[in-house]
């Protein structure tokens, strides 16, 4: 790791993937690989930044293995899975990756991102996210388009005990916390509600989970309200400050 000690890879589990305590670092520039598979060895051969279970930093890296895992242990490309256990099963029509791929989609549905210095080109209806971009549009960590009520009934589920995707004994161990490095709480996969007042989930009970994305997605569960808050705004588009976005969400 960064410190020169050595970490056991054998030992990182996928509750170590999901809580985002596995060691491994924040991101790589998959982007500056020549192609996707360049990009998926790169992920794979990552070295590790810290010891595993010390800290918990959120890891592009650690959700594009998960996505890889899903493939070998489904023997499905990472959308067809997730459109079979996902979005088949909760009815969701519009929520898919790469929205315009060789398939008719309203484009005047779809948000633009912003005029991307990588590809120097607007983004429109393909990931923002440019190591997604260079593993072809479709992982772990970045890829998925979806409305707001779309985004909304999937949450809805997680309100509903986890059906029809999950067992409730399974979104209660989700939503239980897992890891905790400083104001930062962590279940599987979600977020949990922080003490800083700045945390998107701060203003929620402290049972809320709930999850944010770069571009200016979020969704936060309250169960406590039977409270869900779905938002799909655009933060990029006039730039990448994060300042406003945070005071937004808590807003």
């Amino acid at each position: 790791d960064a410190a020169g000690q050595m970490v056991d890879a054998s030992r990182v589990t996928y509750r170590n993937l999901l809580a985002h305590n596995s060691g491994l670092p924040a991101w790589r520039a998959l982007k500056d690989q020549p192609d996707a598979a360049s990009a998926r060895r790169m992920a794979l051969t990552t070295a590790f930044f810290y010891p595993t279970g010390a800290r918990s930093i959120y890891s592009d890296i650690g959700l594009i293995l998960l996505g890889m895992s899903i493939e070998a242990l489904t023997g499905l490309p990472l959308d067809g899975a997730v459109s079979r256990r996902v979005t088949l099963p909760l009815g969701l029509t519009s929520t898919r990756y790469l929205p315009v791929a060789g398939q008719p989609y309203d484009t005047a549905n779809i948000a633009p991102t912003e005029w991307c210095a990588w590809r120097q080109r607007r983004v429109l209806g393909e990931v923002h996210d440019e190591n997604a971009a260079r593993l072809g549009g479709v992982a772990g960590h970045a890829g998925l388009f979806s409305s707001a009520p779309e985004l909304a009934r999937f949450g809805q589920a997680y309100l509903d005990g986890g059906a029809p995707l999950l067992k409730p004994e399974t979104v209660a161990e989700m939503t239980r916390l897992q890891m905790e490095d400083g104001a930062v709480r962590r279940g599987l996969g979600f977020a949990l509600w922080s003490p800083d007042p700045e945390a998107s989930g701060n203003p929620f009970h402290p049972s809320a989970f709930g999850h944010t994305g770069f571009t200016g997605t979020s969704l936060w569960i309250d169960p406590s309200r039977a409270l869900l808050v779905a938002l799909l705004t655009n933060r990029v588009y006039y730039g990448r400050d994060a300042g406003e976005i945070l005071k937004f969400r808590v807003a």
